[in-house]
């Protein structure tokens, strides 16, 4: 720490009297140790167990298989948002259970998409820079330019 009589104050650098000291912590009241924080409380009382009677059966299911067992069965009575809730928690679940190399994205999934695609990555291949830099461009190049124009032609004439 510098001495007090060449330390300058200014931006960025308090009097050395208001500054932290050595050994204390800046928020000594800070967040107690063993705090926990919302989502680990709501994991725990979705995981604590109930009492419950179906089928004229008492049963101990979680509290989270509770709710989902009642928001399913207000969406078969007909609650439209007990429904949207439970598919949308479907497809929320369902999403990441699935291999993301599976996915295909929705926006490309046409064969119109896909073909234009496949078609910009050849190109982009074709149009690989030659390994020595004074090489003239090759028939590969060209023939990418080509394609390119007449795909351009096709659209425009489409």
């Amino acid at each position: 720490m510098p001495k007090k009589r060449d330390y300058t104050v200014g931006r960025g650098r308090p009097p050395v009297d208001t500054q932290f000291q050595r050994g204390k912590s800046g928020n000594p009241k800070g967040r107690p140790r063993g705090s926990k924080n919302l989502a680990t409380i709501v994991n725990e009382e979705l995981k604590r167990r109930v009492g419950v009677v179906e089928n004229g059966k008492q049963k101990r299911i979680t509290k989270g298989r509770a709710a989902v067992a009642q928001v399913a069965n207000a969406a078969a009575k007909g609650d439209l948002k007990a429904f949207q809730a439970l598919t949308n928690a479907q497809r929320h679940f369902q999403a990441s259970e699935e291999p993301s190399s599976d996915r295909r994205d929705p926006v490309f999934d046409t064969a119109d998409h896909l073909a234009t695609i496949e078609n910009i990555v050849r190109r982009i291949r074709a149009m690989d820079p030659p390994k020595d830099p004074q090489a003239p461009i090759t028939e590969t190049a060209e023939s990418a330019r080509e394609t390119t124009t007449e795909a351009i032609n096709k659209e425009n004439d489409a």
